[in-house]
């Protein structure tokens, strides 16, 4: 749920009060607020205002990994810096740097996803994500999901808004009410796709909170649940408590795979750890019918396509029906 507060001097605010974007938002807008603060100090107050950043991002988003990671390293850079050396130059060549590694993460996910994600695939989503919607929105056309149905992740329903931005880009895609997550994650071929604002090593998943819910949810139905997150989401420790009310944690146990920028993970042994897969999931039921009530794409409602479907949709759906569900090894 937004929050409205009183403009502010400063620039970092923009991200420790904002409750709509995800982590990977939130990086972004961090480094271009840094990029814009940094070009109006004056050289002798340079280290000073960037390390009151460093506090601020610190301590903005607990629960975000690339928030945190990006106060840690500002801080680890103002110490390595000679005190006879000129301090902005090397800031601006800092978050110019972390902007690339950002970009490049992107693009690396996306070609995942385009790789991994099952062709007329039916997605279920909670809450609002960028990467989600930067992966999917670039996808081929023939690698498109059929349909996306976006919960609407109460308090704060980012879900409604996240559909929005999915039509926009022109996928289809609904929202749909918290209560009805179990009617679709129990549809013939059901994935959940869910982003991350942090990941532990032992695959504990960190994000808004009703994921942990609708997590179990899919595992109670057999519908597979993939995290799509980049390292830099990643901790190099558990995460630890005091991440706030708007976020829960979710065992790793009910997740199936990790689709990251360097491959995909999968938990083992309590660890999260690298697999080699086909290039999709293997044998899936992915197609249309999966979720149920859905029109073909050409199809409107009171149409007599919409009411009879085409004796070949129809044998589509019976045989992909009849194909088993299961991840690629």
């Amino acid at each position: 749920m937004a929050i409205r507060r009183a403009a502010s001097t400063e620039p970092w605010r923009s991200v420790a009060e904002n409750r709509t974007l995800g982590a990977a938002a939130l990086e972004r807008t961090a480094l271009r607020a840094l990029l814009g603060d940094l070009r109006q100090w004056p050289e002798p107050r340079v280290r000073a205002r960037a390390r009151r950043w460093a506090r601020a991002l610190r301590s903005a988003q607990p629960a975000m990994a690339p928030i945190q990671r990006l106060g840690r390293e500002l801080s680890a850079l103002l110490t390595r810096l000679p005190p006879t050396r000129s301090a902005k130059p090397a800031l601006r060549g800092w978050v110019l740097g972390e902007s690339r590694r950002a970009a490049n993460e992107t693009s690396r996910l996306i070609a995942l996803v385009g790789r991994r994600l099952p062709r007329s695939s039916r997605l279920v989503t909670f809450s609002r994500s960028s990467t989600l919607l930067s992966a999917l929105s670039r996808l081929p056309r023939r690698r498109r999901p059929y349909e996306i149905a976006a919960l609407r992740s109460n308090p704060g329903g980012e879900g409604v808004a996240f559909a929005r931005d999915l039509r926009r880009t022109g996928l289809r895609a609904r929202a749909i009410p918290d209560r009805a997550a179990r009617q679709v994650l129990d549809g013939p071929g059901a994935l959940l796709l869910l982003g991350a604002d942090a990941v532990a090593p032992d695959g504990s998943l960190l994000h808004k909170i009703g994921t942990h819910r609708v997590a179990r949810l899919a595992q109670g139905c057999g519908a597979p649940v993939v995290v799509v997150a980049g390292r830099s989401k990643f901790l190099s420790r558990r995460a630890r408590s005091g991440w706030g009310r708007l976020f829960d944690l979710t065992p790793g146990n009910l997740i199936d795979e990790f689709w990251t920028d360097e491959g995909v993970l999968r938990v083992r042994d309590g660890r999260l750890r690298p697999v080699r897969t086909r290039t999709a999931f293997a044998g899936s039921r992915y197609g249309p019918g999966a979720l149920g009530g859905a029109l073909p794409a050409t199809a409107h409602a009171g149409s007599p396509r919409a009411a009879r479907p085409s004796s070949a949709l129809a044998r589509r759906k019976r045989a992909i029906a009849r194909r088993p569900v299961s991840l690629g090894r």
